[in-house]
């Protein structure tokens, strides 16, 4: 368990905790921040050992260095031998996979790595690149997901709203 909150993230903080692991958590217990949460979430997915991770915004609803610190947790995470889906809006994360799938209206509009689909100045391109801090042609490491498989999405409504610069993408 303490080596799945290491892999996490979550070691150090549940360690400073009154009573550590055995400190009692939400009703008559201690809150958790949402950092917290998500981090103590990502070492249940470790504990599990699942072959295939579904990832729908995962450090959506933190600040930005819980988000960081969630960020590395997921990279330890899915560096191993996981197939993983991520959904994700944030520029960070879609760097480091193999392969992007760009929805529109349910239909899928591109497709490739990042630095592919940055080089077409397409869809991808608008949507994500306000939310980029750093510029568009840094490369993702090679191999950063071992797959990517688009198949699990079937039956996820997925839609896009250009015209209010609203998007989901994969």
């Amino acid at each position: 368990m303490k080596e799945a909150a290491r892999i996490a993230n979550a070691h150090h903080f549940i360690s400073s905790l009154p009573h550590g692991y055995d400190t009692h958590i939400g009703m008559r217990g201690v809150d958790l921040t949402p950092g917290q949460k998500q981090r103590i979430a990502i070492a249940r997915v470790v504990l599990k050992n699942a072959p295939i991770l579904l990832l729908d915004e995962a450090s959506s609803s933190v600040e930005s260095e819980s988000s960081r610190v969630i960020q590395e947790a997921l990279d330890t995470l899915i560096m191993g031998n996981k197939t993983t889906v991520l959904i994700a809006h944030r520029a960070a994360m879609m760097r480091h996979v193999d392969n992007i799938v760009v929805l529109n209206g349910g239909r899928i509009v591109e497709e490739g790595s990042h630095d592919s689909l940055v080089a077409k100045n397409g869809l991808y391109v608008r949507l994500m690149q306000p939310h980029f801090d750093e510029p568009l042609t840094t490369s993702a490491p090679e191999g950063f997901f071992q797959e990517y498989l688009v198949e699990i999405m079937i039956g996820l409504e997925l839609a896009l709203d250009i015209d209010r610069g609203i998007g989901e993408i994969l």
